[in-house]
């Protein structure tokens, strides 16, 4: 059973359109569940919080924003699961740094439910950072990848 991404970014857009937190899809066979979480990196270095163009909230709920690197994007987890950087251990990596990329290009799998998902880039670009260890839990919305746009 493959989960269509496409699917996924509809139901993402429907929860921040809604400012829902949660939200279950059902289809046949195929189940989703998507929970909002803190858009929180943890362990980014800082020099990478500052390129990423992103808003946060400080506790006293005051927004902060961030340098914007236009040459500069993040390629985020669309799901929970665990990061696998190969097809199979042992095998060569989708991706390193330094390696080209565009938009159909395979990055990495994310597990999900015994789920072995595909992760596209979805960008023409070059890898200039992996941000997880292969085998590490992640988030949705966590950052994967940094890559510099072409």
């Amino acid at each position: 059973m493959k989960i269509d991404l496409n699917s996924i970014k509809k139901l993402i857009e429907i929860m921040k359109e809604h400012n829902l937190q949660e939200i279950d899809y059902e289809e046949g066979t195929k189940k989703i569940h998507l929970r909002k979480t803190e858009n929180k990196i943890i362990g980014l270095p800082a020099s990478l919080e500052q390129v990423s163009g992103e808003t946060k909230t400080t506790p006293a709920g005051k927004t902060e924003e961030k340098n914007v690197d236009e040459n500069r994007h993040e390629i985020t987890s669309p799901m929970v699961g665990t990061f696998y950087e190969a097809l199979k251990p042992g095998t060569e990596t989708f991706v390193q740094p330094g390696d080209p990329i565009d938009e159909e290009k395979t990055v990495c799998i994310i597990e999900a439910m015994k789920v072995m998902n595909e992760i596209k880039a979805e960008i023409n670009g070059v890898i200039e950072k992996v941000l997880v260890k292969n085998g590490q839990p992640v988030e949705f919305g966590q950052a994967l990848f940094l890559v510099k746009k072409k």
